[in-house]
This record gives C-alpha cells, structure tokens and sequence, in this order.
C-alpha cells in the first residue's frame, strides 16, 4: 500500500529500528510531524540517540489492527523552524495485521469506578492481560457484576512518554480465583471488554499494547 493510505495524525507515535554498532538491534520511539508526498517524512528527533545521514531504518506505526512498516534512508536534520529528522519518502508500506483478541502479559497499576453503581468508590488494582478490546482486571475488592459499565485509568510509559490512559469498559465475566490465590491482594478478578474509545485514547491504547507485544 502507499505510505498516505495509513493517513498518520501529526504526533502519531513511531518506532524507529536500526542496528548499534555493534550488530544489535536498536528500537527508539519517536513521533510522526509530517510529509511531502514524494519527497520526504518529517518526523521529531529520537532522544538520546544520533542518527546519521544515510542511515537505513525500518519504521512502523500501530494502525488499525496491524502495523505497518517500512523502509527508509536518514536523508538530514533540519533546524529551523523547529528540531526534525527527515527521511526519505516510502514507496510502499507493508501491513502486519494483528487480530483484535491477541493478548500480551503486562502488570499495570490501574483505579477503576463502576459508573453503574448508585455510589461508586474508586478501586484499585491491576490489569495483568491485555489486548485492544479487552483486559483480565484484578481488583482490591468487588467493584459490580456483568454487564455493569466501568471507567479505568491507568498510567502507561511508552518508550519515554508518560501519559494517563482513560478507558470505559463492560464487565463480561467474573473470574474465580483457584484456592491458592484466594488470600491475593487482588481477589475480585473480571474478564471486560472495552467500549468506544476517544482519538487520543484509542492512539494511546494501540501504541502501549503494540509497545508491550515488541517486548515479549
């Protein structure tokens, strides 16, 4: 496909790969600022990382339920108006397609409220699973039952960006725990399903579970 099919926002976030000196794989995140079609992809400068002119790089971005990827050269650093690293144009872009219930291990400290309850109180736990529709969520105490809506956020750290992830969810299962579990921290354990995410949210959620499955 061609590189403006993929229709990438400015500030979309981007995984750059190249090779160390020594042979190593290096992966460095960076963001996506804007292209002249043809020529040239602009994007932010990695931090801490010097980038050579001529350099040959594999980039990939998470869109939709896949990612795609492609090949580019360091063409030169532009200062002015602002610090960017210019790239040369792609002729074609690769498509990796993910299915939406792949699920990837993490541990993220998460609060979560059942905005179905009459008085909802703030909880707290952690997703141990996840993937872009849904999570196994492990709470300190039991937050409601199926069907029950509830939000969650969750401080997620992608390559050096911190943000807050925001999540409206559905309880689809209540998970019991096996007898050596029952005296865990976390003893109310529910499969739920995500609903209608915002823009930034939707990014953000593609990028963290994208960022997580390249570390396994």
């Amino acid at each position: 496909m061609k590189f403006e099919e993929i229709k990438l926002p400015p500030g979309y976030p981007l995984q750059l790969q190249t090779s160390s000196s020594m042979g190593q794989a290096k992966k460095i995140n960076c963001r996506y600022l804007g292209a002249l079609p043809g020529k040239y992809v602009l994007i932010s400068p990695p931090p801490n990382t010097r980038l050579r002119s001529g350099q040959k790089l594999v980039v990939k971005a998470m869109v939709a339920n896949g990612i795609a990827m492609f090949t580019a050269t360091v063409e030169s650093m532009i200062a002015a108006p602002e610090v960017m690293l210019c790239l040369s144009y792609p002729s074609s872009v690769n498509m990796k397609e993910i299915r939406g219930a792949t699920r990837v291990s993490v541990e993220l400290k998460v609060s979560a409220e059942n905005k179905t309850a009459l008085a909802p109180t703030l909880i707290n736990g952690r997703i141990t699973d996840i993937s872009i529709t849904g999570a196994k969520l492990e709470l300190e105490e039991i937050i409601g039952g199926v069907g029950d809506s509830i939000s969650i956020e969750a401080p997620v750290r992608i390559g050096d960006i911190e943000r807050t992830l925001n999540i409206i969810a559905v309880v689809r299962a209540r998970i019991d725990r096996s007898t050596k579990e029952l005296d865990s921290q976390y003893p109310a354990v529910y499969g739920i399903e995500f609903g209608n995410l915002d823009d930034d949210d939707y990014l953000l959620l593609h990028a963290y579970v994208n960022g997580e499955m390249a570390h396994e």
